[in-house]
């Protein structure tokens, strides 16, 4: 009886050895891909995509799964995809390893119609007025954002954001169709998408898909349970002898 308790005891370390480590390591991170829609399935929330490298993948989303479009960066509803869409996506890190592989979908900008893109990526490179005038890191075009939307990506869906929280070396993409020929070339952006502050932030949702998550932390806290019990019975016999 004691050589088994010592077995479980050993099982028990194991798996809190093995699963809180990735459990918590795993936040933060993200993959950004850009590829094209092939089908979507709303009854079981899951989108097939193929990606830029010709790989075929499918995404998972739920409810606060957030969907832009490219022409405006207005929210849309995923009953709005279909087939042939182009898009840029963030995705969870975490993938099966089935084939197709699948990930769960974080955020998709998606070009609904052709000619209607204008979700433009932009690095900046130097910053000004408190953060309301951006120039890229090409030194060619400014951003002026007085009048924009500034949005981050948070771990439901978007969030508000302050101009002065971006840096030089922040990402961002921004929502314009109208370039003033000047020299350098400005625009007004409507709306602009902070994917990074620059200052070493990234504002997008935590990664793990709920559900691989939530394995993750149930297997963690059965094991931290079992571990429990067992130093419980061990203790209690102990006493006995």
């Amino acid at each position: 009886m004691k050589l088994k308790r010592i077995f479980t005891l050993v099982l028990a370390i194991t798996l809190l050895a093995s699963f809180a480590p990735n459990a918590l390591a795993a936040e933060d991170k993200y993959s950004q891909d850009t590829g094209t829609i092939t089908a979507v399935d709303t009854e079981n929330k899951k989108i097939e995509v193929t990606l830029a490298d010709g790989s075929t993948w499918v995404f998972n989303y739920n409810a606060d799964t957030t969907f832009l479009s490219a022409e405006d960066g207005s929210v849309i509803s995923a009953a709005s995809l279909k087939a042939g869409q182009r898009f840029t996506a963030w995705r969870s890190t975490i993938a099966t390893r089935s084939l197709p592989p699948q990930s769960f979908l974080y955020t998709m900008i998606v070009t609904l119609e052709d000619g209607k893109d204008y979700a433009n990526a932009f690095a900046v490179g130097s910053v000004a007025d408190g953060g309301n005038r951006l120039t890229n890191q090409a030194g060619d075009l400014i951003l002026n954002l007085a009048n924009a939307d500034i949005l981050a990506l948070g771990e439901k869906g978007l969030t508000k954001l302050k101009a002065s929280s971006i840096k030089a070396g922040a990402q961002v993409i921004a929502w314009y169709s109208i370039v003033a020929q000047s020299m350098p070339a400005q625009a007004s952006p409507a709306k602009v998408l902070v994917i990074t502050t620059g200052s070493g932030s990234v504002h997008m949702p935590k990664t793990g898909a709920p559900l691989q998550m939530s394995l993750a932390i149930s297997a963690l806290v059965l094991s931290a349970a079992g571990l429990g019990t067992v130093i419980f019975n061990m203790r209690h016999d102990k006493k006995e002898d």
